[in-house]
């Protein structure tokens, strides 16, 4: 009672825990949202980008609408790290909602913004995600590639928890690629990290993938404690999604070691805490694997009750990758009931979503699910060729572990060929790979396989070597229910050897363990088998015993088949003893079921059966019947097992084609190559004649242009120095006028020169020689000073040297797809502090994705000039604003001011770089015309055209033109 207490206790703390989190995560959820009621600038940028990233899990489609809203008011208030956060979240939802190459568009964006901000952890943040991507398109180079980038960078700056989590995800990798020992040591480094700075909640990720590694290589006893270990560190932290996971995983590590009980146990309780959570996606997960469960114990209505309610959660959210998955699932529950046509139906559906998806990993499976449904129902040629479909995927993306896994479905298609020699190949090929990789479940599964052929075969010393070495593997994995069917496997054998002791010792092995797991369809097998025993020792009445318990399971679960094996039994156990009133009613049990399932060889059996009774009660005519029957049966087979034959046959047929057509393609090479070598010949012998016959009239027609050459140089050589006269005067002319505008063009770069290298010089001398007596307010105007007149410098040699380029030849423009706002928006910036220091407002309207096709360098040199000139010539507190309008092929930007204007006749000579300037600006800034005289130039070479609309006093536009994109 006090334990009851106890138990009753804890389950309400649980369910306390349990709601408590989930009012938390609502609540944090609500907090958020009232906040952003009242907010404004920075802090509505930061509640925007973190309601996006609370809802990735939750709703992908909310969080993508968080995150547009994150990143327009990241742009309105020109936040540019809180942009880049906006770009990843925008990102990540596109993620979740499976569309890659969106998620990835974002991801790039973000780091362009990061690069230029230097923010190193932005980028490898970014490379992170992108890594995501690729890794679950199963495109495992590049998300190693993307993985190994992001951990560099956090390398470099030393931040020890992010490096953890590229460790755990390049383990992930590794672990995809059955490269477990690397997998292991990625996730160890990830644990030994994530322990020293005290993150248990990384710490407790990083052990549970230690413990899926484990899981992955059998070695169940280290999967337990390590998932163990993550489950006590969820739980200290109450991290219940955590804790979810958790109990999950040891439900599955549970199933594989065919403890059923304990794995339901698991997935109930884990199923409860994700329904407190209230997240849909995990639910349909655990619904799934409680239908898995259901599916190892042979309990179809249950495992397709549960793969059905999963399904209807994945259809309603848009989860399309677990649709495809429960689809298939579901398909497995049909081939198990027989029903093939419901099987490839549903499987079929299941691969329509994988090949819209792209994941080729999901695409190789169900092709490998439809051809085993092939398989079954003996269409060889069918099974053969979805088979070899999805080995050619897996050979792609080098899945080794599936690899292997074709490779024995190919070889059971030669076994049931009777084509023992190819299916042995085929075995071993597969045993060779999990050797390889260390799996050792499908190392026991590979060596089963190649026992069971030399069983068929008749093998039975090589049989029993194979299903000796399968077992011992079994027991040290500790896969009980693989353990049963091996000792069952291995009491066969002794049965054929006629062994009885041995064979009853391993049958009562395999009984007792399928009786431990619960596999109600594994203990009616071998109670069977146990009647067969007892039935060839003669001793009736312990195999009538076992074949009525046998049944009474079958019954109760349902097994057709074997239901109708065992009541044939029992019926064979009476005729023999002449009760033939007592066998009856069991051998028409058996042919109403046979003749439902179709089973050929079954019918046969029950139909001799039925002649051998009527034969015995004098009933001639039913006697007669019945051997038609069976005779009929017996051609069915024969036919079967002609139609194998035929299709073994067709099979060879075909692969002997394939390689007599590889031969006839060599063949037919080698006879254009030589055919292409006799034509290259030929062609080579006319070439070498032609240029002979060219090489001979170009020396005849030499000659003749020699003469005639000599007869004109002496009637042209009057004209030629004439000629040269003129040009020489032309030349000179030129020289003069090049000269003049050398001098006014020296005298333009000497007068802007000085100005600031003055302004900098005297200032940085007067600060020097007077630091100590220096104010603060007046060190500032000092400095400012300083500031403005390096910028004039910097921004005069930057377009001195875009001159001589110009003059050179040397400027070459390279017009491509750019985004107008972030060009205005870069220049912007660059303006800001001079803008600041006259309180001038730069303002810019135009929006994001406003796109031209042009040089993204010039477009900056252009508008660089024409805000340096706008701000030189506006009034303290003034305005330079920035807009674009639309004209459909072209875009016109205007780069207006309220500053002091121009009058008509110094708009006039406003582009000529030869008119000696003399306009200052409101702070005495100096000024040429050489920045516009390039804007001209630029514009021009862009396709484009500038000019100025301007009122002394009420301000200046200048306006320009650029093609769009």
């Amino acid at each position: 009672m006090y334990k009851k207490r106890i138990v009753i206790v804890f389950s309400l703390l649980v369910i306390f825990i349990i709601n408590l989190s989930a009012a938390i995560n609502q609540n944090k959820i609500d907090s958020l949202e009232n906040k952003l009621k009242n907010a404004v600038g920075d802090e509505r940028t930061l509640l925007l980008n973190a309601l996006s990233t609370e809802y990735f899990n939750i709703s992908p489609e909310k969080s993508l609408k968080y995150g547009n809203k994150g990143l327009s008011a990241a742009i309105r208030s020109n936040n540019k790290t809180e942009k880049a956060n906006a770009l990843n979240n925008i990102g990540t939802a596109y993620y979740f909602s499976n569309q890659f190459d969106k998620a990835i568009k974002h991801y790039y964006k973000s780091i362009d913004i990061s690069k230029k901000k230097r923010n190193k952890s932005g980028i490898a943040t970014s490379l992170n995600y992108i890594g995501n991507v690729y890794w679950k398109t199963n495109d495992y180079e590049k998300a190693l590639d993307y993985y190994q980038q992001a951990l560099e960078i956090r390398r470099k700056i030393d931040d020890e928890k992010q490096i953890a989590n590229s460790l755990n995800n390049i383990g992930i990798v590794y672990r995809d690629l059955n490269n477990y020992k690397k997998a292991l040591s990625y996730y160890l480094q990830a644990s030994k990290i994530n322990s020293k700075i005290n993150d248990k909640k990384s710490l407790a990720y990083s052990l549970n993938n230690v413990a899926g590694v484990y899981w992955k290589l059998g070695d169940y006893d280290k999967a337990i404690e390590n998932y163990q270990k993550s489950l006590k560190y969820r739980q200290e932290i109450d991290d219940m999604k955590g804790i979810a996971k958790s109990l999950n995983n040891l439900g599955i590590v549970y199933k594989d070691l065919s403890n059923y009980k304990k794995s339901l146990e698991y997935h109930i309780k884990s199923l409860a805490i994700k329904k407190q959570i209230g997240n849909k996606k995990d639910i349909a997960y655990s619904l799934n694997n409680i239908g898995s469960v259901y599916w190892k114990l042979n309990n179809n209505k249950k495992a397709l009750e549960y793969y059905l309610q999963s399904l209807a959660i994945r259809k309603k959210i848009g989860d399309d990758i677990g649709v495809a998955n429960s689809l298939n699932n579901i398909g497995m529950v049909y081939k198990n009931l027989n029903n093939y046509d419901n099987a490839i139906d549903y499987y079929k559906q299941s691969l329509i979503i994988k090949n819209n998806i792209g994941n080729k990993q999901a695409i190789a499976l169900t092709l490998n699910n439809i051809g085993s449904v092939y398989w079954k129902i003996n269409k060889y040629d069918l099974a053969l060729d979805y088979y070899m479909k999805a080995l050619y995927i897996r050979e792609q993306i080098g899945d080794k572990k599936n690899i292997a896994a074709s490779f024995n479905n190919i070889a059971t298609v030669f076994k049931d060929l009777t084509n023992y020699k190819k299916s042995i190949d085929y075995y071993r090929k597969a045993l060779n790979i999990y050797n390889e990789i260390g799996d050792k479940i499908f190392i026991a599964t590979s060596l089963n396989n190649i026992g069971s052929v030399y069983w068929n075969s008749e093998n039975y010393n090589n049989a029993l070597s194979f299903y000796m070495q399968s077992l011992e593997i079994r027991e040290q994995v500790g896969d009980k229910k693989y353990i049963a069917k091996s000792l069952n496997n291995i009491a066969l054998i002794y049965r054929d050897f006629n062994e009885y002791p041995k064979s009853l010792k391993y049958y009562q092995k395999s009984l007792k363990i399928y009786s431990d797991i619960g596999d109600n369809k594994g203990y009616a097998e071998i109670l069977n088998n146990i009647g067969n025993y007892y039935h060839d020792l003669k001793i009736f009445s312990m195999a009538i015993d076992y074949y009525k318990k046998s049944l009474k399971i079958r019954n109760e679960i349902n097994d057709k088949s074997g239901i109708a094996n065992t009541s044939k039994n029992i019926a064979e156990l009476y005729i023999e003893n002449k009760k033939f009133s007592k066998a009856l009613p069991y051998l028409k049990k058996s042919i109403l079921i046979a003749n439902e399932i179709k089973e050929q060889e079954l019918l046969k059996n029950i139909c001799y059966d039925f002649y051998v009774l009527y034969s015995h009660i004098g009933d001639y005519k039913k006697s007669l019947q019945y051997f038609e029957r069976f005779s009929n049966h017996k051609d069915s087979i024969f036919n079967q097992e002609n139609t194998k034959k035929i299709a073994e046959l067709q099979i060879r047929y075909e692969t002997e084609k394939k390689e007599k057509e590889i031969d006839v393609l060599k063949q037919e090479k080698q006879i254009k190559e030589l055919e292409l070598k006799s034509q290259r010949n030929l062609r080579n012998f006319l070439i070498i004649c032609v240029v002979f016959i060219v090489f001979i009239l170009f020396q005849l027609y030499k000659r003749y242009k020699l003469k005639q050459k000599r007869n004109e140089l002496l009637s042209n050589h009057n004209k030629k120095l004439e000629q040269k006269n003129t040009e020489l005067k032309s030349s000179e002319n030129a020289l003069k006028e090049d000269n003049i505008f050398k001098d006014r063009f020296l005298s333009i770069v000497a007068h802007d020169i000085r100005n600031p290298l003055s302004a900098l010089i005297s200032v940085s001398e007067y600060m020097n020689d007077n630091y100590d007596a220096l104010e603060k307010d007046k060190l500032l105007n000092f400095i400012q000073v300083l500031n403005r007149s390096s910028n004039q410098l910097y921004v005069f040699l930057e377009n001195l040297l875009n001159w001589s380029k110009t003059q050179i030849g040397g400027l070459t423009q390279d017009p491509k797809k750019n985004d107008l706002f972030d060009i205005i928006d870069n220049c912007l910036e660059l303006f800001r502090v001079n803008a600041q220091i006259k309180k001038i407002c730069l303002t810019s309207s135009i929006k994001p994705n406003t796109f031209v096709f042009a040089d993204k360098d010039v477009v900056s040199t252009i508008v660089r000039n024409l805000l340096s000139n706008a701000i030189k010539f506006t009034n303290e507190e003034g305005n330079v604003k920035v807009s674009a309008k639309d004209l459909g092929a072209k875009l016109e930007i205007e780069i207006a001011d309220d500053g002091i204007g121009m009058s008509d006749y110094e708009i006039h000579d406003l582009f000529n770089i030869e008119q000696q300037i003399s306009k200052i600006g409101t702070t005495n800034e100096k000024s040429s015309k050489l920045g516009l005289y390039l804007c001209k130039e630029f514009i021009k070479k862009s396709g484009g055209e500038i000019w100025v609309e301007s009122e002394l006093n009420k301000g200046t536009k200048f306006i320009f033109s650029l093609n769009k994109y």
